[in-house]
């Protein structure tokens, strides 16, 4: 299988579908979807968290496929996944929504100095994480818009750029996170 060059870290707080978004920017400066049927992954598969899917990106990305596989819900029943050892049901994940921080996506495009390389933190796809745990503000959540939205790039998703971020952050109820 090829390898792609040059090789960018997996993220421990990010998403398969985030480090596939931001591979699909690096190497290309295009979409996801293009991508993955470039490097031979189906989108679908990958949006489904399919077992061979990550660890073919895991493989092709030269990252381990165990800490890409630990950030994806997979599927082991009807309406039920299993995501770092434990079962839940499809309610406690709040796909196919968006949910993000805006204070941490202003933090991502000041580190990377490009919005097309944010970074989906797999928390925010748990129905039940209402507040940034790094932050202490309220999560936004916005409506997917397409069938492969989840493959769009963060910046795609959440088009706020620098000081509309910070509006945005201002604007968010500030709570204590929870120790759960």
């Amino acid at each position: 299988m090829k390898k792609l060059f040059p090789h960018f870290p997996f993220d421990l707080t990010e998403t398969p579908q985030s480090f596939v978004a931001r591979l699909a920017w690096l190497h290309t400066a295009g979409a996801t979807v293009p991508f993955l049927n470039d490097i031979g992954i189906k989108p679908e598969e990958l949006m489904s968290n399919e077992p061979h899917a990550i660890n073919a990106l895991a493989e092709i990305a030269e990252v381990d496929s165990v800490a890409v596989g630990n950030n994806a819900a997979m599927r082991v029943a009807k309406r039920t996944y299993d995501l770092r050892g434990s079962h839940v049901s499809a309610e406690f994940m709040s796909r196919p929504a968006t949910v993000f921080c805006p204070a941490c996506l202003a933090a991502d495009d000041a580190t990377y100095g490009n919005p097309r390389l944010r970074r989906d933190r797999w928390v925010w796809t748990l129905s039940v994480v209402r507040t940034c745990p790094t932050h202490g503000l309220s999560l936004i959540q916005r409506s997917k818009t397409k069938w492969d939205g989840e493959l769009h790039a963060l910046s795609q998703r959440v088009p706020e750029i620098g000081q509309e971020l910070i509006n945005l952050a201002g604007k968010q109820q500030t709570r204590k996170v929870s120790s759960l």
